[in-house]
């Protein structure tokens, strides 16, 4: 184990409100969680671990060299040591997301106002193990859903741009 235990809730009250920079800067994000989120919970759990490796490879390719073979290298790495993957996201992921986020902005005070306001309501959630509650009526993997989501808006658009794949109209993010 790289980090102690007591230390994954460190990391999830960095990683988790990341990406509720999505309200503020991408139009589209409620209706796009509207129609994702419904289709992941009814999905078996092997399907929304496979929807996640796939959506998370795609969305790390920006982050690590070679595109997405250091993308699917890094995957393969988070899966051998699952603790790098917390690691990685709370130190190095998230940060850049924050730095991007915030620069392309128009609503800077908005973003931070927002981001410290659900990384207090996080620590509550977790804290309190009201994550379990939501795996009790939502499914194990209830997370995959939003985290989806995130990616959608925050990648698929440059590859609807870069003229490779058509735009799926009804999620696409204005």
């Amino acid at each position: 184990m790289l980090i102690p235990y007591k230390y994954v809730g460190t990391c999830m009250n960095i990683i988790i409100p990341h990406g509720i920079t999505d309200i503020v800067n991408k139009r589209g994000i409620v209706r796009t969680n509207m129609i994702v989120n419904p289709l992941v919970y009814c999905m078996p759990d092997n399907v929304n671990l496979c929807l996640l490796g796939f959506f998370s490879i795609f969305h790390m390719r920006n982050d690590v060299p070679y595109d997405i073979y250091g993308s699917i290298l890094l995957h393969i790495l988070w899966l051998m040591e699952p603790m790098t993957s917390l690691i990685y996201l709370a130190c190095i992921h998230t940060p850049r997301h924050y730095r991007r986020e915030i620069m392309i902005s128009d609503k800077k005070g908005l973003i931070i106002i927002i981001v410290i306001f659900f990384s207090i309501l996080t620590n509550i959630v977790l804290r309190f193990n009201m994550d379990k509650i939501l795996e009790i009526y939502l499914g194990r993997y209830w997370w995959v859903g939003p985290v989806i989501s995130h990616i959608y808006m925050n990648d698929m658009n440059t590859l609807f741009n870069s003229g490779r794949v058509n735009k799926v109209s009804f999620i696409k993010s204005d």
